[in-house]
């Protein structure tokens, strides 16, 4: 019981100071892209979990991770959401991929990491996307 406390204290301060640290770093965009097909995806694994829950949760990480690319095979499953309405409701970010964790990234070298987003097109939210079904708008088996 001692760990499990532990445990959820260490993953509640993470979360905490990973969105600070998120926040204050120029990896994260101010401002969100549309998609040119108004689409966003995300991989999992664990789909009927995510559908009896009708939620995404917050990763490890501190954010949910989206992206603009559905070529990409994270997980047996491909959820395939709406942008506009889950940009409506929640407050969306683009992310250049790993730019915050390069501490020689800086200047020149950051506007270019932020110029390149489209390639790697991820978009993250700090918070749990409720009533997931208003969002979705079909998944598939990889």
């Amino acid at each position: 019981m001692l760990q499990k406390f532990i445990a959820t204290t260490i993953r509640e301060y993470l979360n905490e100071n990973v969105i600070d640290w998120y926040e204050n770093n120029k990896g994260v965009s101010d401002k969100v892209t549309r998609p040119s097909d108004g689409l966003i995806y995300t991989f999992t694994d664990n789909l009927e979990n995510i559908l009896n829950d009708n939620m995404l949760k917050i990763g490890d990480w501190g954010y949910i991770s989206f992206t603009k690319n559905p070529n990409l095979n994270y997980g047996k499953y491909k959820i395939i959401f709406d942008f506009d309405k889950l940009n409506k409701d929640y407050k969306l970010k683009d992310y250049v991929y790993d730019a915050g964790w390069d501490e020689d990234l800086q200047g020149d070298k950051l506007e270019k990491a932020i110029k390149d987003i489209k390639n790697e097109e991820e978009i993250i939210a700090f918070e749990p996307i409720k009533n997931l079904d208003k969002y979705i708008i079909s998944y598939e088996r990889i």
